[in-house]
């Protein structure tokens, strides 16, 4: 799994227009329509922290874990700064322990489960969510789709820039293996002069059917797609699904 690095600096000036109070207001929605009555929310790959502050000034107790070191000091810095008590972790949701830790909700958002290429670190990933929920818990997380990966990114180039940073985000989709491999070419302004550094990801576009079923495997029940936080069904075109589903 790639780890954002330097792009963790200069992740929020360009991320400012992703939907996160939307995302907040979806988990709160979905654990209401469920009657849970629980406040603990561990959030996977939670990045710089914008899903988890939202869903702290929600009330929520919130736990935030990932794997980018760079990511989760910015998630910490902005805690302080808006006093926020959030607890987060380096951790790897791929061998997720939190010794006997148990949580009302597990969320992840933001392609966290396209990151997870191998079929055996996906069940070990669902594993972990369902060993971590609280009987009765709710699974909330997205993804970016095939038509998505493929259509609307692979093989696609796009730039953004600002005062003192700019990106270029070159994407390559292999129509076999479903993978979308992605360089960031990423320049930040230190002392007067760009710096260039250089980061390579990959994701894995998944299918709702393949998902559900090793969510079903593991023992989730409840297993519910939609095609938009606005709980309609996923259609041919949809570029994101969100998945719930109960312990």
């Amino acid at each position: 799994m790639m780890i954002y690095q330097n792009f963790a600096f200069i992740y929020d000036q360009f991320m400012e227009n992703v939907q996160y109070q939307d995302w907040a207001d979806f988990v709160e929605e979905v654990l209401n329509s469920n009657e849970i009555k629980g406040d603990k929310i561990l959030e996977l790959a939670c990045g710089t922290g914008n899903v988890t502050g939202l869903l702290r000034k929600k009330g929520y107790d919130m736990t935030g874990i990932d794997i980018s070191e760079d990511m989760l000091t910015i998630a910490q810095e902005k805690s302080y700064e808006n006093n926020l008590k959030i607890k987060y972790l380096k951790q790897d949701m791929r061998t997720l322990n939190l010794n006997k830790s148990k949580y009302d909700a597990v969320v992840s958002f933001c392609d966290g489960i396209n990151y997870i290429i191998e079929e055996e670190d996906l069940g070990a990933v669902f594993e972990n969510v369902y060993k971590h929920l609280n009987d009765e818990g709710i699974f909330i997380f997205d993804i970016s789709t095939e038509y998505k990966l493929k259509n609307i990114l692979g093989q696609n180039t796009f730039a953004e820039t600002s005062e003192d940073s700019a990106y270029i985000w070159e994407n390559y989709y292999d129509e076999r293996t479903r993978i979308l491999e992605f360089d960031l070419n990423i320049f930040i302004e230190e002392d007067e002069m760009y710096t260039r550094h250089f980061e390579s990801h990959r994701q894995k576009a998944h299918r709702s059917d393949e998902l559900c079923s090793k969510i079903e495997e593991i023992g989730f029940k409840n297993i519910k797609v939609y095609g938009s936080i606005d709980f309609s069904p996923e259609k041919e075109d949809s570029e994101r699904i969100y998945i719930c589903v109960q312990k």
